[in-house]
């Protein structure tokens, strides 16, 4: 059996419902994607499908990583770390210290990767003006959410 080759595209316009169905199915909101603020990865498999994407968003002082998710039929083979690794270089070269992430969930995982937990207040007034950061505000999710924050090296 010939193993799945993976690549990492940017993702673009055409890629939104795709990447909204992944983002359902792993219970993250597809809210804002690709917003002029933000970029997007994804990862295909050889059938060119997506399997896996992870977004960065943008703000004066930091960036925010968000819609990190794996199709269950691909998970466990590294595609989340690929990409996140992929999100931090994109933030350093693009002049950012620090990356910040909401999870609730998965906050084993991001500390597997650097992240250490800091308080909702912190994130909201270093990325003020963020897509996640709004929208979670407006629909009153910030009080139930758990933030972390990277340095980048």
């Amino acid at each position: 059996m010939t193993p799945t080759v993976y690549t990492i595209d940017q993702a673009e316009d055409k890629d939104i419902p795709e990447i909204a169905g992944i983002l359902q199915q792993a219970d993250l909101l597809p809210y804002d994607l690709l917003s002029p603020q933000s970029r997007y990865w994804v990862i295909r498999d050889d059938r060119q499908q997506i399997v896996a994407t992870a977004g960065l968003e943008f703000g004066s002082k930091a960036a925010l990583l968000r819609s990190v998710a794996v199709l269950p039929e691909a998970r466990s083979q590294g595609l989340a770390r690929a990409l996140a690794d992929y999100a931090f270089q994109e933030a350093a070269s693009n002049g950012y210290h620090d990356v910040y992430l909401f999870s609730v969930h998965a906050g084993g995982y991001w500390q597997r990767l650097g992240f250490e937990e800091v308080p909702v207040a912190e994130m909201v007034e270093v990325l003020p003006d963020v897509p996640q950061v709004n929208r979670f505000a407006q629909i009153h999710k910030l009080e139930t959410e758990i933030a972390w924050r990277k340095r980048l090296a």
